[in-house]
């Protein structure tokens, strides 16, 4: 991250402005067919589907642009109230005053004695393998 850190917040204000006067009204425009043959017919009904669904990604696009818009606004606004505040905490200028570490009386106390763990059995032995003899 680098040292300075500059935000505008007019410029932050002014790319809100950009998107609230981005066109937000969809098209409502309609087909109608230049023939009453089929074909005609058929392309007119195909065109006037993909002209909802414009209109419809359009008006989805409005709301997160307004949406981008808002956001836009509150950061410069959060910017500006966390600059002022920065500012008046860093102009104080009275003297620093000196504070003694804190002292804790802690408890005194003896641990208490804890058995040793119970001794583990050794395996027994086991005899030895049988052999077979020979045949």
């Amino acid at each position: 991250m680098g040292k300075n850190v500059d935000i505008d917040p007019d410029g932050v204000r002014g790319a809100s402005a950009v998107l609230n006067a981005a066109p937000t009204a969809p098209s409502g425009a309609t087909v109608t067919p230049p023939a009453a043959d089929a074909t005609s017919v058929q392309v007119t009904t195909q065109l006037a589907t993909l002209m909802g669904s414009l209109d419809i990604d359009t008006t989805s696009s409005n709301v997160r642009t307004a949406d981008a818009s808002t956001r836009l606004n509150t950061t410069a606004a959060t910017y500006e109230e966390q600059e002022t505040e920065s500012s008046r905490s860093l102009s104080y200028s009275g003297p620093a005053a000196s504070t003694s570490p804190v002292s804790v009386n802690m408890p005194t106390f003896t641990a208490p004695d804890i058995p040793a763990p119970p001794a583990v059995p050794r395996p027994a032995s086991s005899p030895p393998p049988a052999t077979r003899s020979p045949n």
